[in-house]
């Protein structure tokens, strides 16, 4: 996976890890259907899904799939916006004064 701030880990049914396309940032939690959270952990703040993997043939949990989205740009966007309204609205304030 080409961007930095998803991670795709893979476990298996004892929720040991098989697969993740970069170091996770979250420890997996065991869930029973998709669970899509925003979650804040160490130095992660974004979203994570979870989801089972259900055999097709024995319709059994084989696995859990997690999936990280640490939000970095929109993070970054977020703060620059920030940082523009704060500098518009000084330079309102000076010249109105």
């Amino acid at each position: 996976m080409s961007r930095e701030d998803i991670t795709v880990t893979v476990y298996n049914q004892s929720g040991r890890q098989v697969f993740s396309s970069r170091k996770s940032p979250l420890k997996t939690k065991r869930t029973a259907d998709l669970r899509i959270t925003t979650e804040r952990a160490g130095g992660f703040d974004g979203l994570v899904a979870r989801t089972p993997i259900v055999s097709a043939h024995t319709s059994k949990v084989i696995g859990y799939l997690q999936v990280t989205n640490a939000l970095s740009s929109y993070h970054r966007t977020m703060n620059r916006v920030t940082n523009t309204i704060y500098l518009v609205s000084f330079g309102a304030l000076v010249i109105s004064a």
